[in-house]
């Protein structure tokens, strides 16, 4: 056999390598969308366009709002406004006075839920309750001690019984005065 030069057979397989990629087909590229046609300040785009869908065109007009960022801090005059404080900590269930409204000492700014409220007043009924039934024994042993049915130390023993009453009613009544609604406390019974 014959042996073939090597620069020969490399020039060879580069020249079919070359013919086969020449012989290949060429695809006709994809259509897209027509394209919008530009002079000068206009855009044309013809009538079949898909982009006409998505385009709307509005009549400009006039800004109706302008809108200015500023940063800064804002104070209240205090020559204007006054420092409001609560005795009782709790949320605002309602406002009964309006932004400028004139409101004179006393008057009803909002009303308050407080649960410290809540707990005066039952301190508050609870000491009343406690009155009530301390009146109610020493009544009653006076009563018996009338009609010879008691002796004078009862009365004596009745007496002390409103002592926790007195202790309750002294605990609820510093609330009261704080509240707009004064609770019903009766601190001081005749004895």
């Amino acid at each position: 056999m014959t042996s073939m030069n090597p620069r020969i057979l490399t020039a060879a397989v580069l020249s079919l390598l070359g013919t086969l990629c020449g012989c290949s087909r060429q695809q006709a590229p994809a259509e897209g969308p027509p394209e919008a046609r530009v002079e000068g300040t206009r855009i044309e785009y013809p009538a079949n366009a898909p982009q006409l869908s998505y385009i709307s065109v509005e009549e400009a007009q006039p800004r109706r709002l302008a809108i200015t960022h500023l940063t800064g801090r804002l104070y209240l005059s205090d020559d204007a406004t006054v420092r409001v404080f609560t005795p009782v900590a709790g949320q605002v269930s309602a406002v009964r006075a309006d932004v400028g409204q004139a409101v004179g000492a006393g008057g009803v700014l909002a009303e308050i839920r407080s649960p410290d409220y809540a707990q005066a007043l039952a301190d508050a009924r609870t000491a009343d309750a406690a009155f009530a039934a301390a009146d109610k024994a020493l009544a009653r042993a006076r009563d018996l001690l009338q009609h010879g049915a008691a002796a004078a130390k009862d009365i004596e023993a009745a007496r002390p019984a409103g002592s926790p009453s007195t202790t309750e009613a002294s605990r609820a009544t510093p609330w009261c005065t704080h509240c707009v609604r004064p609770l019903p406390v009766s601190s001081s019974r005749g004895r």
